[in-house]
């Protein structure tokens, strides 16, 4: 996997950190530059954490798979890209703010975001990969995504058409797709 494809995953990954961020700067117009510093801090430790995790996790069953990890890593995330379309078009509309100024709502979103770059890592674990490059890019994708949202979210009367889920999902499902064409021509 390349570095494209590893900085097309961070924000394809940070696609709910953005929602997350837009809320709450609707709901909070006038955050202070600590508070939007300590939400992106948290939100990216969170994103950038997780896929460790799961790599780790991966590594451990990564003789086991063996020649069929391609296959594996394109199921993992076809099947995290395809969860994030189906629930980003079913929540469309459903959209609210949330308060993230609080440690302990931000601590529990910040997890919830983050839990499908928990499958991501098991995934990144059976292709090669520097997990240190795409957990630091993933990380920094998502502190500047959440930093982007918060600034620019209270200038927002309305989050306009474009559903950042559905763009995940596809970016997603695209990054396996890729990963089994490589392991398919090789």
């Amino acid at each position: 996997m390349g570095f494209l494809e590893i900085v097309l995953l961070g924000l394809a990954l940070s696609a709910d950190t953005l929602a997350v961020s837009v809320s709450c700067a609707l709901a909070h117009p006038k955050l202070r530059t600590a508070s939007v510093m300590r939400i992106a801090i948290i939100l990216a430790l969170f994103q950038g954490l997780m896929p460790l995790v799961g790599w780790f996790c991966g590594t451990a069953i990564r003789p086991v798979v063996g020649s069929i990890s391609a296959w594996v890593a394109f199921a993992l995330l076809l099947g995290v890209g395809g969860k994030m379309l189906i629930d980003s078009l079913r929540d469309a509309e459903r959209q609210t703010a949330i308060d993230l100024l609080r440690t302990r709502t931000l601590l529990v979103i910040a997890l919830a975001t983050s839990i499908d770059a928990l499958s991501v890592g098991l995934g990144l674990a059976l292709v090669s990969i520097n997990i240190l490059v795409a957990i630091s890019v993933i990380g920094f994708a998502t502190f500047a995504v959440a930093v982007v949202g918060l600034y620019f979210g209270n200038a927002l009367t309305r989050i306009k058409r474009l559903n950042t889920g559905v763009l995940a999902g596809i970016i997603l499902i695209g990054i396996g797709c890729k990963i089994l064409y490589e392991h398919l021509i090789t």
